[in-house]
């Protein structure tokens, strides 16, 4: 298929697109095969300070896609023909022991990782992603944006693309619903992940949002202002026999309205 951006298949795995033929599971099959398996468990610990037993898994069951390689091309090298392409290729090792690992990181755990995502620029170098730059980080936020080729024309990819709006529905039904945005050059940012489904081993409807968001500051119709607040939770829902996720979309829709609405009543 020739060049692919990581960005564009951050896109993928964020918003559960299928336009270009790959699925959510199957590309994070592919991108532990990129950074093994063991290597990012390792770093849940080591460098995240996860809990003793908390694993990190994904991809569900399903291969990594057949047709994409692991000839690696930094997105500033020039790809205008076949031979600058292979000259600036870096080729990446695929993960030699595929062990198979459980989604079992806590919600602090996950709202940490997701911080120091959306916050790598602040973040003493000990706290950045070992061995990440900015711009990686940018390609998990925010996608391949101009460079796109599955979305030419699509400026928030990434983990702006997330099909789930509980931290939207919630702001807008809560604190929010009569205010304005102060034009003070503040900018909103509501960058999230959901995995959601029905679990045949447990029997349960499962729905899990993780979000990182910049809210600015506000004027209420009254005159009164609400401090700009930036903010990273992470919540999970899970309720029995619930095959169409229609209840517990709707208590964690409750929890998560409860938190923000706790945060702003208190912070």
């Amino acid at each position: 298929k020739g060049k692919t951006m990581l960005g564009d298949l951050s896109t993928v795995i964020c918003s559960y697109d299928h336009t270009a033929g790959y699925t959510s599971n199957s590309l994070s099959s592919y991108f532990h095969d990129l950074g093994w398996r063991d290597r990012i468990n390792y770093l849940l610990r080591d460098w995240l300070g996860a809990a003793e037993g908390q694993t990190l898994g994904g991809n569900y069951g399903e291969a990594t896609p057949s047709d994409l390689s692991f000839a690696l091309l930094s997105s500033s090298t020039s790809t205008s023909t076949a031979m600058e392409a292979s000259q600036g290729t870096c080729p990446a090792d695929k993960d030699p022991w595929p062990t198979v690992y459980s989604n079992t990181l806590s919600a602090l755990a996950a709202a940490e990782m997701a911080r120091r995502i959306a916050q790598h620029r602040e973040m003493p170098p000990t706290m950045r992603f070992p061995g990440a730059e900015w711009l990686d980080m940018q390609a998990i936020l925010y996608g391949s944006r101009e460079q796109s080729l599955f979305f030419p024309g699509q400026l928030w990819g990434g983990m702006a693309a997330d099909t789930a709006i509980f931290m939207q529905t919630a702001l807008q039904s809560l604190t929010l619903k009569d205010s304005e945005p102060v034009l003070d050059g503040s900018s909103w940012r509501i960058l999230s992940k959901l995995g959601a489904g029905y679990s045949t081993s447990r029997l349960r409807g499962e729905i899990v949002t993780t979000v990182y968001a910049c809210i600015p500051r506000r004027l209420r119709s009254d005159g009164s202002s609400l401090p700009g607040l930036e903010l990273t939770l992470s919540a999970r829902g899970s309720v029995l026999h619930d095959t169409s996720l229609r209840t517990v979309e709707k208590k964690l829709l409750d929890a998560v309205s409860k938190a923000v609405q706790y945060i702003y009543d208190n912070y």
